[in-house]
């Protein structure tokens, strides 16, 4: 009776989350989002899920205390060592491991094709395989997650994978391989007797059907990293405390955990309290100031590491910032966001799933019982807790709901330890871990086909609590990536619609239209977009793109111009001013340009080859202009600079040429041969030019060589035509 009564208020708290996932589904979408996720799967697939969860509940999960394991489990005693349940090896005891085989297959096939369609607009994948592409491995706030990722990039990018987002999935892949294998250890750990195998199963269940193990079906991010070193660390904690395993174990995986994702530091409190037991123990005293020690050093080293590569920001420092921040939360109590906070940190707990809620009811009863284990999953429970409130903020609408995920391992063992201890008959036991496995795969069912359905998805980011036009503006960014222009014209037009000062999304109109080579319209959007945001460098720099597109010199000119006196240091607007520059035609500005961005990157050809072309178009102007002594010394720049480019020396030849100094020219023609000789019009010069020295068989070889570099535009068949008539008047046979 007793039991019965601490299983009532889980049972009733469970059927009124069940009514409020129903309702949070059909009318309180904004307000509850955390429970909404029903609401955008089809009426048939919600009937089907429906009917299998009340099959699981009523002839799976239930029943095992009065079927064959409860009698088994009777007839075992209380003491002594615990002995293994004989099984039958006949077909009708084998058709349940070919039903389990199926179901595995089954799974995995779904999870296959779920990681196919990786629809999750939730979470940081997007960022993180933006840095991973970029090749930015040392970002301070997660620097051992990035580092894995980073060497699985480096390992199978070559052979296997496309692109930093790839590489997020399968590290979230095996990030959730380990999880599992970690949850079966900490499952055993729990219930080590033979005849308990019957609740592992459920308490597998139990764990693993939550929200957050969305994470591990190839959403990506550092979050899953994160996740399965908390859980590492928190099963290497209780192996500490049975001495199963020394302190030094969970002082490294805490470590790697902070290194993973900052939410982490939750687990902290927790650690202290294990340094304070061994502290107080005399045998594991000497052990714990070792682990202190080594923890200590290693950190040292890591924010040594990290301040070099990391771009001067060490992990210490960047805990501190964030920390400033998380307490930034608590000092809100006197604005009017304060509800808004904690209704979204109550969103939060309530997606990560039933099991990570049920903590919370509880923790409402308090600690119970004085084993060692179960005030370190208090602990670190509470301490979980504590985060949703300071974090709440950071949640941003439920865009960021995993920035908490990591909190989930902890608060799921501490439901199930805690239901282990308080519920003593087998019986209660069982129905309340079978309630709460029925309940998260109720809860989780819907999440896992937002990710395989990208309409569902859509629609469920659209009813979020954001700012107007926001999801359209993330979903216009999804299509955008996909190439999916006209769905994300769609998107971004909806987006202005809703928020008419929404620079981003006239930004990004504008690059669909640059990128389907509307040039004035993509012009007319990008200038809408820098007028709303001045000081958005991106946007100046793309409308100068989309100005140099249309042959707009000046007006690109103007744009860049702008973006080298306010960052004088960016290379890249040097050689874009260069650019512009130089192909409208101001070649004496454009050569002073890129000399800039020589200087900035002396080590880079393509700045060499671009200031010589800038150096070769000053030098033609000169000359047409009549300045043939300032135009050779431009083409002898040139050839200083770069004397692999054919055209100084073709240039100087022709000036040359035009002063009848045709053996300067002869020699210079020479020099440009030995290095192209497969341009025509060198041949051509070189043939023009060895005419006027009276060699006319030499002539000749060079203007048919000409010919054929190039038959229609070499311009040597009348200097061939003329150097026969001259080799007939002089009774010469130009074939002899």
């Amino acid at each position: 009776m007793k039991d019965r009564t601490a299983l009532l208020p889980i049972s009733i708290f469970y059927l009124a989350l069940l009514v409020l996932s129903l309702l949070a589904s059909s009318l309180w979408r904004e307000v509850l989002w955390g429970l909404h996720a029903w609401g955008f799967v089809s009426f048939a697939v919600g009937t089907i899920m429906a009917i299998l969860v009340a099959y699981l509940y009523s002839r799976r999960l239930s029943g095992p205390y009065d079927g064959r394991n409860l009698k088994e489990f009777h007839k075992i005693p209380d003491s002594g060592k615990p002995q293994e349940t004989p099984t039958s090896t006949s077909k009708q005891d084998r058709i349940p491991d070919l039903v389990r085989m199926l179901l595995v297959l089954i799974v995995s096939i779904i999870a296959l094709w779920l990681l196919r369609a990786r629809h999750d607009f939730w979470g940081e994948r997007h960022a993180l395989a933006a840095a991973i592409d970029a090749g930015l491995f040392a970002r301070p706030g997660a620097p051992f997650a990035m580092l894995l990722h980073w060497i699985l990039f480096r390992i199978v990018n070559v052979t296997f994978l496309a692109n930093g987002s790839n590489t997020t999935v399968v590290m979230s892949i095996i990030a959730g391989a380990l999880y599992i294998l970690a949850l079966t250890r900490c499952v055993r750990l729990l219930f080590p007797d033979a005849n308990e195998r019957f609740m592992r199963t459920r308490s597998m269940i139990l764990l693993t059907s939550n929200g957050f193990v969305v994470l591990f079906f190839g959403a990506g991010g550092t979050t899953p990293v994160a996740a399965a070193m908390a859980l590492f660390f928190v099963l290497s904690s209780i192996m500490w405390i049975r001495k199963e395993a020394p302190i030094i174990l969970p002082a490294v995986l805490l470590v790697l955990a902070l290194l993973a994702h900052l939410s982490t530091v939750y687990l902290v409190p927790g650690f202290i309290f294990m340094i304070i037991l061994a502290i107080r123990s005399h045998d594991r005293r000497s052990e714990a100031l070792k682990a202190v020690g080594i923890l200590a050093v290693g950190w040292l080293i890591i924010e040594f590491i990290l301040l070099i590569w990391g771009g001067g920001i060490s992990p210490a420092r960047h805990l501190i910032n964030s920390f400033a921040g998380l307490f930034g939360g608590p000092a809100r109590l006197v604005g009017g966001d304060l509800g808004a906070d904690l209704l979204a940190g109550l969103n939060c707990l309530l997606f990560l799933g039933p099991v990570s809620v049920a903590s919370l009811v509880l923790l409402v009863g308090g600690r119970r019982g004085e084993r060692h284990e179960e005030t370190l999953l208090f602990i670190f429970a509470v301490a979980a807790l504590v985060l949703f409130i300071l974090g709440a903020p950071r949640i941003d609408g439920g865009l960021r709901w995993d920035i908490l995920a990591a909190t989930g391992p902890s608060l799921s063992l501490y439901t199930l330890w805690t239901l282990k201890h308080r519920l003593t008959e087998r019986k209660a036991l069982c129905r309340a871990v079978t309630l709460l496995a029925v309940i998260g795969i109720f809860h989780s069912f819907p999440i896992l086909y937002l990710n395989l359905v990208p309409e569902a998805a859509s629609r469920r980011l659209i009813s979020l609590p954001l700012d107007p036009g926001r999801a359209e503006m993330i979903l216009g960014s999804r299509a955008f990536e996909g190439e999916n222009l006209e769905k994300a014209r769609e998107w971004f037009l909806t987006t202005v619609e809703k928020d008419s000062l929404n620079a981003y999304a006239f930004f990004s109109l504008g690059r669909i239209e640059l990128k389907q080579d509307r040039k004035i319209e993509a012009i007319e959007l990008f200038s809408r977009s820098l007028a709303l945001t001045p000081e958005k460098t991106e946007y100046r720099l793309w409308l100068a793109e989309a100005y140099i597109a249309h042959r707009w010199f000046p007006e690109a000119i103007y744009e860049l111009e702008h973006l080298t006196n306010t960052s004088p240091g960016e290379v890249h607007y040097w050689k874009r001013l260069g650019f512009a520059r130089n192909h409208g035609g101001f070649y004496l500005e454009a050569i002073e340009a890129y000399e800039k961005a020589l200087e900035l990157e002396p080590d880079d050809k393509q700045n060499v080859r671009n200031l010589v072309s800038a150096v070769l178009n000053r030098g033609a102007q000169l000359q047409k202009g009549g300045d043939t002594e300032g135009a050779k010394v431009h083409y002898q720049r040139a050839i200083v600079l770069y004397p692999n480019d054919w055209r100084a020396y073709n240039n100087l030849a022709v000036i040359e040429t035009a002063a009848g100094n045709y053996e300067a020219a002869f020699e210079i023609l020479k020099l440009g041969l030995d290095i192209s000789p497969y341009i025509s019009k060198l041949n051509t010069n070189m043939g023009i030019v060895l005419e006027n020295l009276g060699r006319y068989r030499e002539a000749l070889e060079y203007l048919r060589r000409s010919v054929q570099f190039d038959q229609y535009g070499s311009g040597a068949y009348e200097a061939i035509e003329r150097i026969e008539k001259k080799l007939k008047e002089q009774g010469t046979d130009e074939t002899e």
